[in-house]
């Protein structure tokens, strides 16, 4: 198939209920077409991991659930569909005791832009919250990837990261002791770095870099949303400490340090 030109394409919208059939007639001159499909959802479904959703919507909340079997990194992305269709308000909830409690913070996503989620979750059921009017449509992708809690609270027992290697985890807001990782420059030859990200859904990450002998930090960087910092290490031998914690009771989400 050719390149599809721009500015040619329709938009039907139908009604359907389940064992309907429809059928597209095209034009006799129609050389090529291309025809997609997507079943807006009105109804209350469960969000499946490594898919897309398009929910249509309804003016009032519609709940969308998902489980976890272990701690993991949950992303969403929602792309509001409609240009004049208005905002979309999205927020998550966790499961608890029978009552459903709030998880991060409350996401506001217009066509004109991208809402990308990242949550640090520990295991259980939840469910995704949203609201939009009725001439408007949005698009969920769901990803969930499982961490193991491999992760140390005190210096002399920091986990190590060798050369090249990337170290990564997850805060979920119960979690609140700061983590230790170890990285040992073996060669003045190279001047090396040591890369830090923090993706949080709520709140910020705090990375605090210590050089072995030194009581004092040699750098102390706060990141919040999806933000990246590569601090560069001089050229020299020598042994370092990560410090990472969180900022802020409800902080969750991701995070990583790489020895570059």
């Amino acid at each position: 198939m050719g390149n599809i030109p721009e500015d040619t394409g329709t938009y039907i919208e139908v009604d359907a209920k389940a064992g309907d059939v429809f059928y597209v007639e095209m034009p006799s001159h129609t050389k090529e077409a291309f025809v997609m499909t997507y079943t807006l959802k009105n109804d209350f479904y469960t969000l499946t991991d490594y898919s897309i959703h398009l929910q249509k919507g309804k003016g009032t909340p519609t709940y969308h659930t998902f489980t976890l079997k272990k701690r993991s990194v949950a992303y969403m992305k929602l792309s509001p569909v409609t240009e004049n269709g208005g905002t979309v308000v999205s927020y998550i909830q966790r499961r608890i005791k029978g009552k459903w409690v709030p998880i991060g913070k409350t996401y506001y996503t217009t066509a004109e832009d991208i809402t990308i989620c990242t949550y640090g979750l520990k295991a259980g059921t939840y469910r995704l919250i949203l609201k939009a009017g009725t001439n408007q449509a949005c698009t969920v992708e769901y990803i969930n990837e499982p961490h193991k809690k491999s992760v140390t609270y005190s210096k002399s027992k920091a986990v190590n990261i060798r050369s090249r290697e990337t170290k990564e985890n997850v805060y979920t807001t119960g979690e609140k002791a700061s983590r230790w990782y170890k990285i040992k420059v073996t060669s003045a030859k190279k001047r090396r770095a040591i890369v830090l990200n923090g993706d949080a859904d709520n709140g910020k990450f705090k990375f605090t870099i210590y050089r072995y002998g030194r009581k004092k930090p040699v750098k102390t960087k706060t990141l919040t949303g999806d933000s990246t910092y590569s601090y560069k290490l001089p050229k020299t031998k020598a042994t370092y400490y990560v410090k990472v914690s969180k900022v802020g009771k409800r902080t969750n989400g991701y995070y990583y340090v790489k020895f570059k």
